[in-house]
Formats: C-alpha cells, structure tokens, sequence
C-alpha cells in the first residue's frame, strides 16, 4: 500500500510539473512568435527605409500626386503617389482607398500598368498592389525593371480578376503622366 501511495505522489507531482513544463513552453511559444513578427515588421521598415534612400539618394528624383476624376472632372476618394527617379531605376506607386472601389467584396486585384504615349500602345503590366498598410487603406506596388520603365511615360490602374490579366481589361483610373523631360 504504501508503494501505491508512492507511486501516486509521484504521478502527481510528475502531473504537475509537466503542467508547468506546458505553460511554460506555451509563453516561449508567444514571445517567440512576438519577436518573429517584430522582425518581421524591421524587416519591411529596413526594405522601406533602402527605397527611400535610394529615391532621396537619386540625383533627380520625381514624385507625382495622382487622383482620380469622374467624367465631369471632379475629385473622386482614391488617389496615389508615384516615386521615381531620374533613368527610371525604380518606380513605387502608392496609392489610397482603393477598396471604397467595392472591389474587395467582388474578388478582384488592382493592377498597375505602364505605356508611351497617347496612341493606344500596348500596355506593359508593372504588377499588382498589395495592401501596405490596412489601417491607413494604403496600397503600395514597388517596380525595378529599368528596361520596361525606360519603354513608358505613364501608369495607371485597372480593376482585374484575381491574379490579373494578361492586357487592361477594366477601366483606367489613378493616371499619371511620367514623363519629365522638357
């Protein structure tokens, strides 16, 4: 009887520890998941922080407010910034509520185009916006192909499915002429 009740005690208090042992590990889980995601966040700020030194770096560099009109000419909610630099070696296109498009509940992506010209050229795709920041309903889309940025003069937007299109198939808003030689 008295090894039983040993037995028990120890069982018990082998319980407990592992117990312990599980909430213990569980608060290393949350720290280590904590500082994934702190790293994870320095890991953008120090991406942001290269391509704005980069832009402020450039000898010339441009920057571009972009709206959005109705057919009478008069503002609409969305508008962006494009950022470039003189020999277009990049070219960030920032650009606000977008969703206020309903956009959001019809499964749709948001891309960014580039072309010369006033002819109806082809279109080359700069690729889609991804959300930058939800709070602040901000979108950002960041390109680097001097090639293809050196073939256009002007970016706009189009409504998309989802994944995009291989050509604009949606109406164009947010333009931008880019073009800054005179």
């Amino acid at each position: 009887k008295d090894d039983l009740q040993e037995i028990r005690q120890a069982r018990s208090k082998d319980s407990l520890t592992i117990g312990e042992q599980d909430l213990q590990i569980q608060k290393l889980s949350e720290k280590l998941a904590e500082q994934a995601e702190m790293l994870e966040q320095e890991r953008i700020l120090l991406e942001a922080s290269r391509d704005v030194r980069d832009l402020m770096g450039a000898r010339t560099f441009h920057i571009a407010d972009v709206f959005d009109v109705d057919s009478k000419g008069k503002d609409q909610r969305s508008f962006g910034r494009v950022f470039t630099t003189e020999g277009k070696q990049l070219l960030i296109f920032y650009a606000f509520d977008l969703n206020d498009r309903n956009t959001a509940k019809r499964n749709a992506s948001f891309q960014v185009w580039g072309k010369r010209g006033p002819a109806q050229s082809s279109a080359h795709s700069l690729g889609l916006f991804q959300i930058d920041d939800q709070k602040q309903n901000r979108w950002v889309l960041r390109f680097e192909d001097p090639r293809v940025l050196a073939e256009i003069d002007s970016v706009f937007v189009t409504v998309e499915p989802p994944g995009g299109s291989a050509k604009p198939t949606g109406r164009q808003f947010l333009y931008a002429y880019l073009n800054t030689s005179r």
